[in-house]
C-alpha cells in the first residue's frame, strides 16, 4: 500500500493500476507526477435537466482568467 505526503491511503489508485482494463486509460507517467498532490477537489453548482446539465458556477477557468481576476478584473464573476 502507498500513501501520499498528507498520510492518506492511495489504495484505490493501486488497485485501478492492478487491473488491466482499468489501467490502459490511466497515465502512469502523469499520475505518478501528481501522485503525492493529494488531489484536486471541484465544488461546481450544476443542475441537472432531462437534457443534461448546466454549470451554475461562474469561476475563473483558464490562465488569463485567474490573472485577471487576481488583478480585480473580476467584473465577470460579480
Amino acid at each position: 500500500m502507498s500513501y501520499n505526503t498528507q498520510g492518506e491511503s492511495s489504495w484505490l489508485l493501486d488497485e485501478a493500476l492492478a487491473n488491466p482494463e482499468i489501467a490502459k486509460f490511466i497515465n502512469k507517467d502523469q499520475l505518478e507526477r501528481f501522485r503525492s498532490s493529494g488531489g484536486v477537489r471541484f465544488e461546481d453548482n450544476l443542475l441537472i435537466t432531462e437534457d443534461g446539465c448546466v454549470n451554475w458556477t461562474e469561476v475563473p477557468r483558464t490562465a488569463q482568467e485567474i490573472k485577471d481576476w487576481i488583478a480585480g478584473d473580476d467584473s465577470k464573476y460579480d
